[in-house]
């Protein structure tokens, strides 16, 4: 396990002497006051200009993230609802149903049987007539 070094060195230090002594936890007290110090902030994205703490920002940031990704979940979940809706009306009104289509294959096929019965009695009547004219 690696350990965070949080001594502060003496750079005052002659050459050959310890620049960081045991248990110096002075760069430790140093990350604190820096994170509970207040600090002017700029305006940054959906946060406004502010004078806060970095802790207290960085709880902010982090909050506004989860609820900007938390609305833009919700808005991708309700574009997939209206999309799914949309589509299934549009299958209701493209759908086709196999009865109604055999229903009107059927009627077709008995009307071009229909339609080649009237050609052929055409055809057989032509030829009486032409028969009977050539005699």
């Amino acid at each position: 396990m690696r350990r965070l070094a949080v001594g502060r060195p003496d750079l005052t230090a002659d050459i050959g002497e310890r620049v960081v002594e045991a248990g110096d936890n002075r760069g430790s007290t140093a990350l604190v006051t820096a994170r509970d110090s207040t600090r002017s902030f700029s305006a940054a994205g959906v946060l406004g200009a502010q004078s806060t703490t970095l802790a207290i920002y960085a709880a902010r940031l982090g909050g506004e993230a989860g609820r900007l990704a938390n609305d833009a979940n919700r808005a991708a979940v309700g574009a997939q609802a209206v999309a799914t809706a949309a589509a299934d009306r549009r299958a209701q009104v493209e759908g086709v149903t196999l009865d109604d289509e055999l229903m009107k294959m059927t009627v077709f096929q008995n009307a071009y049987a229909a339609s080649a019965r009237v050609i052929q009695a055409a055809t057989e009547m032509l030829d009486v007539l032409l028969s009977l004219g050539y005699r």
